[in-house]
């Protein structure tokens, strides 16, 4: 037999016992449709006390059913306002899960305990964006006031308590996290190692399979030193375009040509051909991105370091990368480590064809 359950409005309407799940589904949206059309249900104290028997002796088939409905109703807010679906992001600690939300460019970390499994975690996230949402719509009817206070259980990763701005500002953390799952199949590793610093500030490294990323200058919170750091991160692997205001530091950017990236050049770069390159503003280190792809899928996600970096005699920087035994070099010094080894990135993908590094001044 099967039972279900419409959650309209905060209340549960739920349907009789029915031999099919269809028709249980059927009968709990005719049990709102009662309600909605205003319908007078008697319903005496005994019943009451036998709905609330069936409520505690419920299978955990029902409960996890129940509780999907906090993420399709999460969901169907976002396409009635025709908004991008939200994106849940979890974290598996020593004793449950945890779950982030993002919906309509905001970041929802509600303050859980850890759950036993990964859906129940999204479920009472998605139930605390629905909350906190429902409680913005009734202040805006109210007050007029588009900007309510946060629900009271919102607080940041030093439970502090946080408003929608700046919850919202966590947005390179966002990113770089959804690109590290889309490639290691939904798993989020533990990203980020933070200190203090003698002078009280809070500085953060990033570290995405095997390359590190720092936050450039000291930070007042940890979240902020997390942030900053995720956003070096998105510069070099180009996964956003803004930079954030918490790195001033302006990053080289090299021409595009016919649709592939140049690799960074030291000043008497040339190519194959002997002719001069000049770097321009665009997109920096494609080329690392590109190799360490398709390391990883060769090797189903994992990264082995590739790359050993050395200092000349002269002050610049030399990097080979060894790929499945193959190595290969940067053919010339550069000003950093990282251009290094982008410069031996680009030999190993020309020679593994993996982009056609075209010259700025090659008519192709």
């Amino acid at each position: 037999m099967f039972v279900s359950i419409v959650l309209f409005d905060g209340k549960d309407f739920k349907s009789k016992r029915k031999p099919s799940k269809k028709e249980a589904e059927q009968n709990a949206a005719e049990e709102a449709l009662k309600f909605l059309g205003n319908e007078e249900v008697e319903v005496s104290s005994e019943t009451n006390e036998s709905q609330l028997a069936e409520h505690q002796v419920m299978d955990n088939t029902w409960t996890q059913q129940r509780d999907k409905n906090y993420k399709n109703m999460l969901q169907e807010k976002a396409q009635k306002q025709k908004i991008p679906y939200p994106i849940y992001f979890y974290k598996q600690t020593d004793t449950g899960f945890l779950s982030e939300v993002m919906y309509d460019g905001r970041t929802y970390s509600p303050d859980m305990s850890p759950q036993n499994k990964k859906i129940d975690a999204e479920q009472k996230a998605a139930q605390f964006v629905l909350a906190y949402l429902d409680s913005e719509e009734r202040s805006v009817l109210t007050s007029g006031n588009a900007c309510p206070p946060q629900p009271d259980n919102a607080s940041d990763e030093e439970g502090r308590k946080v408003s929608p701005t700046k919850n919202a500002s966590k947005q390179f953390r966002v990113i770089l996290n959804e690109h590290v799952q889309k490639i290691t199949k939904g798993q989020l590793p533990d990203l980020y190692k933070t200190e203090k610093n003698s002078d009280g500030k809070f500085v953060c490294t990033a570290t995405v399979f095997g390359e590190v990323y720092k936050s450039p200058s000291g930070m007042n919170s940890i979240s902020d030193a997390k942030e900053s750091a995720a956003s070096e991160a998105c510069k070099v692997l180009q996964l956003a375009e803004t930079v954030s205001g918490n790195s001033p530091r302006e990053e080289e950017r090299y021409e595009l040509i016919s649709g592939n990236a140049s690799p960074p050049q030291p000043d008497n770069a040339s190519d194959e051909e002997g002719r001069k390159v000049s770097p321009t503003k665009n997109a920096s280190q494609q080329f690392r991105v590109i190799l360490n792809e398709h390391v990883q899928k060769i090797t189903k996600g994992q990264l082995p370091d590739l790359y050993k970096t050395e200092k000349n005699s002269d002050g610049k920087f030399v990097c080979t990368a060894t790929v499945f035994g193959e190595v290969y070099k940067s053919p010339s010094g550069m000003n950093s480590i990282s251009d290094a080894k982008e410069s031996a990135a680009s030999e190993a993908c020309k020679v593994l064809q993996l982009a056609d590094a075209v010259s700025g001044n090659s008519p192709r």
